[in-house]
């Protein structure tokens, strides 16, 4: 019984915490961004994917020599790109400290083989119900090494 009451206590005082706070394993990222950019791949393919609350939108990425072929949209990127936007992601979050928001969450997934963000998670907190409010999710799929 004493347990249950100090877990009690001990609850209250975590959710007291109001602060704003990012969720972001930044040594993770660091870590895959290298392991990726020492295998110097220039020539892949990839289906990207950018879902929010609004739909989702679904189109295939060629890079050739560290170049996006037939650049149709603004969200074309080479992977490379991706971690710059991860970062920006990042960034733009630490900056964000405004009193609506609770928290932002950066979680990312990396592919085992080559190391590029597989899925990006994106998802603010906010102090009060928003509809909508403001996460998205964007994904690599099908990526194929080219010659």
């Amino acid at each position: 019984s004493t347990f249950v009451i100090s877990c009690l206590f001990s609850a209250c005082a975590v959710d007291a915490d109001t602060s704003y706070k990012v969720h972001f394993n930044e040594a993770e990222f660091k870590k895959q961004r290298m392991l990726w950019e020492e295998q110097n791949l220039k020539n892949y393919s990839y289906t990207y994917e950018n879902a929010t609350s609004h739909g989702k939108s679904r189109w295939d990425v060629q890079v050739k020599d560290g170049v996006v072929l037939n650049k149709n949209n603004s969200e074309d990127y080479t992977i490379n790109e991706i971690f710059d936007v991860v970062e920006m992601m990042h960034e733009g979050a630490l900056k964000q400290n405004s009193s609506d928001k609770y928290s932002v969450s950066i979680i990312v997934t990396y592919n085992k083989e080559f190391y590029f963000p597989e899925k990006i998670e994106y998802d603010t907190s906010y102090r009060e119900n928003i509809l909508g409010g403001n996460s998205y999710q964007i994904s690599v799929e099908n990526f194929v090494l080219n010659n």
